[in-house]
C-alpha cells in the first residue's frame, strides 16, 4: 500500500545531489511476453544513445509462455554492450 511505499524511501537519498551523469535505466515489467522480447530489444539497439549509459532493469513475473526463459536466452549476448542489465522474477500470484 502507499503508506507502506512512502515508509521504503530512503530520505537521505532523496535530500542529496541529483544525479550528475547522464546515466539512464529503463525498467521493463513483463508478463506473458515472449514474442516481444526480441522486437523490444530491437528497438532499444535503435535508440540514437550510448549503450554504455543504458541500464536494462527486466522484472518478469506469473509467465505462462516462457517469458523468462526467453529473456534470459536475449539477453545472454548482450552483456558489455549496455551499462547493465538485471533480470529479476517475482511470482505474484
Amino acid at each position: 500500500d502507499e503508506g507502506q511505499a512512502k515508509a521504503g524511501v530512503d530520505r537521505a537519498v532523496l535530500s542529496g545531489p541529483p544525479p550528475s551523469g547522464r546515466n539512464v535505466a529503463v525498467l521493463v515489467p513483463l508478463r506473458d511476453a515472449a514474442d516481444l522480447i526480441q522486437p523490444f530489444l530491437d528497438a532499444l539497439d535503435g535508440l540514437d544513445y550510448p549503450k554504455d549509459r543504458i541500464k536494462l532493469v527486466f522484472c518478469e513475473g506469473d509467465s505462462q509462455d516462457g517469458s523468462w526463459e526467453r529473456l534470459q536466452a536475449a539477453t545472454a549476448g548482450l552483456a558489455g554492450r549496455y551499462r547493465d542489465i538485471v533480470l529479476l522474477q517475482r511470482q505474484v500470484g
